[in-house]
């Protein structure tokens, strides 16, 4: 009898297993993604961000380099 109980918890395991995968690939399938054409204006924002951005992340790595030759003026900058 405990056999018969062991198969049909090792089906039951299998199965929801099973619906488990088919349920995750369904959910998660890719959305259609619709083109949206950018002005002018929108573009020039977006490329003003992004240089900011670049010039945020330039200054940071310039802030986490710095050591006691920087600070005692040791060390060129690197410009």
């Amino acid at each position: 009898m405990e056999a018969v109980f062991g198969m049909l918890g090792a089906l039951v395991g299998i199965g929801l297993f099973l619906f488990g995968f088919w349920f995750g690939k369904t959910v998660n399938e890719p959305k259609e993604v619709e083109k949206v054409e950018l002005t002018a204006e929108e573009e020039k924002a977006i490329h003003e961000e992004r240089q900011r951005l670049i010039a945020d992340q330039k200054a940071f790595r310039e802030l986490m380099s710095y050591n006691p030759d920087m600070a005692y003026g040791l060390a060129q900058s690197k410009e």
